[in-house]
């Protein structure tokens, strides 16, 4: 017989998260207005960490702290559920040339 609440609540909040909601929060937050979000879990899968690649022309003239400030703003919530959250912040201008470089 299962008890109900018998799994721990890390467990079951950690799969409460995942990349399509991370990417889903940070393409609709308004102070942001990113023109691209790319997520890559890094977890193997069980989605306890993630990349992101965020880019806002709402970053310029924001120092790299600033920036991720922003990000972390945006998934308050979902921070507290997961181990990691490794980021890329860029302008437009700057993915162009991050791009270009390749």
């Amino acid at each position: 017989r299962r008890v109900h609440g018998s799994s721990s609540n890390a467990e079951s909040n950690v799969n409460a998260v995942s990349a399509q909601l991370i990417e889903s929060k940070l393409k609709s937050c308004p102070q942001l207005e990113a023109s691209y979000v790319e997520i890559t879990d890094t977890s193997g899968g069980c989605g306890a960490s993630y990349f992101a690649l965020v880019v806002s022309d709402k970053f310029a003239g924001k120092r790299l702290v600033q920036r991720q400030q922003m990000v972390y703003a945006t998934l308050a919530q979902e921070i507290k559920l997961i181990h990691a959250l490794q980021m890329k912040t860029v302008t437009q201008e700057e993915y162009d040339k991050l791009i270009a470089s390749k």
